[in-house]
Parts: structure tokens; sequence; C-alpha cells
């Protein structure tokens, strides 16, 4: 029985055939790539932008689980979002993250310093993750 590379689609060989699927990590990598563009969207605006849809998307979130939401209109400030909820006070920063192919969630920021309490990553699909979770009920 002939079996081929699921990138490239060349024939395999080896011993471990049975359980072979690419012939070499090249391939493997590529198709890896190939699964997380497709799980990807890409937005038709400068990567800039991107930023901003992102931060007005956990605005709007925020503001929809009843948080009161204040944005940083400084371009280097120690947070995106300022939100309160129930008289407490919350720092925020927002980056755009993307889907890997094994699934999860990837996002480009790395911090020297945590200047925030909390983190959003809001996918190129639309999807907003919160590090740690949101305190969402009234204490």
């Amino acid at each position: 029985m002939k079996k081929e590379c699921e990138f490239c689609e060349k024939e395999l060989t080896g011993r471990w055939l049975p359980n072979k699927r690419f012939c070499n990590r090249k391939c493997y990598n590529k198709r890896n790539q190939q699964l997380a563009s497709l799980k990807n969207v890409k937005l038709p605006v400068p990567c800039y932008v991107v930023g901003t849809i992102s931060e007005y998307r956990v605005c709007v979130d925020l503001m929809a689980k009843g948080f009161e939401v204040f944005k940083n209109i400084c371009l280097q400030g120690r947070c995106d979002l300022v939100i309160l909820k129930d008289k407490k006070t919350y720092t925020l920063e927002v980056t755009t993250g993307f889907y890997s192919f094994n699934g999860s969630i990837q996002h480009p920021k790395k911090w020297k310093e945590k200047t925030w309490d909390f983190l959003a990553v809001v996918t190129t699909h639309g999807d907003i993750f919160y590090e740690p979770n949101l305190p969402l009920k009234e204490e």
C-alpha cells in the first residue's frame, strides 16, 4: 500500500510507515502553518488599526458585562483600559492573538513588568479571552 506525505504528496518510505504522515520535519511544519492560517482571519486593514479594533471590541464587551470603561489615549501607558465595577478599579492590557495549529491561543506581547490587573486577548475572529477571569459577580 502506497502512502503519501500529507503536505507535499511525495511517496513515504521507511520502517515507521504505518504511523508516518509527513516525509520530513519541513513538510510537518508547513502543514501546521497551513492549518493555523485556516483558523485565523487576516483583517483588510494595517496592523496598527487591528490593535485599535481589538481595544474597542474589548470596550464593548466589558460595557455589556456591566463595567464602566475608560480608554487610555496615550501611546505609551501602563495599561490600555481602566475598568470599574462594584466600586473597584482594575487596569487592563489588550493584545491581539491568534489560534495556533493545535487550537491554543497565542499572542505576541511579552512584558518585562506587569503593570495591569487583567489581560484581554482578542483573536482575529473577534473572540475575547481574559486572563485571569474577570470579576463578574457583585461582591
